[in-house]
């Protein structure tokens, strides 16, 4: 096809300095900055100045633009848009015009193709192949920054779905690649499977931008990430995560990694640039449009506070059963968590309330018949999300059992 590629973006948002410094934590590399004195410029490896972040009273897709290959591609793009009443601009070398549902500005120019050197394909293991001995994959060892090669697709919300899908196949001469009918519409100007996407909504906006790397292994690596907690859990959370290029900043309610943690582990940490330890500090509030993406954190020594770029927010703190107000009603370890099953020792079908019953305490039962617990409340249990639900299945089908002895008791 005459279109190749997305060759740029100029981005609309209503703080272009935090914008800005999340794209280059991201990984894109900034720019000198072109026209106005508030725009932050960034480029890929392999698309060159790919990004141009302005200010906007809300985030939304300034402009777009595509590349062709000659003259002649601009002159069809004219007729085209034109037999379709939208006013065009047409310079020698680009053709622009806007689409009313998204407010995008398509600036179609002449662009050369993008050339790409293939990423080496990293060694793996698999059955009958012995690629990689005595060393972890590629993509845990990985330490230098995520550098991302062209931009991907954006993701646009119009106010008019049907017309935009019109401006972008029939006037510009983008592909339909996929649709969702009535909601979305896949859209390309490359071999790629999609380079925009057209949904409805309220109001034109753009929802997000997706960016090529180099293969999955790069993926979610670069975003900042903010760990809770300073025990040992915490510590080798950070030490892995900001092993895959992200920058980790962990806060930590003491004044001192060395009362929490292993030797080992804190000069590991002490010694990374790319992780940041935040002493007497704690979490406020989180915040995001369609994912987490800020962490308010408070100094307590000092009550100021700081909003940090954030794309995820790990909580490992150790765990409380706070169960004081089950004591007495079930058996209790010394730490507060619920016994069940036959940690309950072998005679408690001969003590009370077991006596009336002819068997002997379910898995999960706690020591009150009928009563089950599962997950980390549970003395013995894995302190994990999916035992917990693993657990919590289980349980179901106990207490289906339970009710089975009760009616034939």
């Amino acid at each position: 096809m005459a279109l190749h590629r997305l060759t740029h973006i100029v981005m609309g948002v209503p703080n272009v300095e935090e914008t800005a410094a999340y794209y280059a934590e991201f990984g894109l590399i900034p720019g000198a900055g072109a026209g106005a004195p508030e725009a932050r410029t960034f480029a890929t490896v392999d698309g060159g100045e790919q990004l141009t972040i302005v200010h906007s009273p809300r985030r939304r897709l300034v402009r777009l633009g595509i590349g062709v290959d000659d003259p002649d591609d601009l002159d069809r793009i004219s007729a085209s848009l034109a037999a379709l009443g939208v006013p065009a601009g047409r310079t020698e070398i680009s053709v622009r015009a806007e689409d009313p549902g998204t407010q995008v500005t398509v600036r179609v120019e002449i662009a050369a193709r993008v050339a790409q050197e293939p990423t080496p394909t990293p060694a793996f293991n698999a059955p009958g192949v012995t690629a990689r001995t005595d060393e972890r994959a590629p993509g845990i060892l990985r330490e230098r920054p995520v550098r991302p090669r062209k931009l991907g697709h954006v993701v646009l919300g119009s106010t008019d779905r049907e017309a935009s899908q019109k401006f972008f196949t029939d006037g510009i001469g983008l592909k339909v690649s996929d649709e969702v009918p009535g909601i979305a519409a896949f859209l390309r100007c490359s071999t790629d499977h999609h380079n925009v996407l057209v949904q409805q909504a309220p109001v034109a906006f753009l929802h997000h931008t997706s960016w090529q790397v180099d293969d999955v292994d790069e993926v979610g690596r670069g975003e900042p990430v903010v760990i809770v907690g300073g025990g040992n859990s915490a510590g080798q959370a950070a030490i892995s995560l900001a092993g895959r290029g992200q920058h980790v900043t962990m806060t930590v309610r003491g004044s001192d990694l060395a009362a929490t943690m292993s030797h080992y582990l804190v000069e590991r940490i002490v010694s990374r640039p790319d992780i940041d330890v935040r002493y007497r500090t704690e979490v406020r509030q989180v915040s995001g449009a369609h994912r987490l993406e800020r962490v308010e954190v408070e100094d307590t020594s000092t009550g100021k506070r700081e909003t940090l770029p954030a794309a995820a927010l790990f909580v490992l703190t150790g765990a409380e059963p706070h169960t004081d107000w089950l004591a007495g009603s079930v058996v209790l370890d010394e730490r507060g968590y619920i016994v069940t099953g036959r940690d309950l020792g072998p005679g408690a079908r001969h003590q009370a309330p077991w006596t009336e019953r002819d068997r002997d305490p379910f898995l999960l039962e706690t020591s009150q018949p009928g009563v089950f617990a599962a997950g980390d409340i549970r003395s013995g249990s894995t302190k994990r999300a999916s035992a917990a639900v693993g657990d919590g299945s289980v349980a179901i089908r106990l207490v289906i059992e339970h009710l089975r002895h009760a009616r034939t008791s």
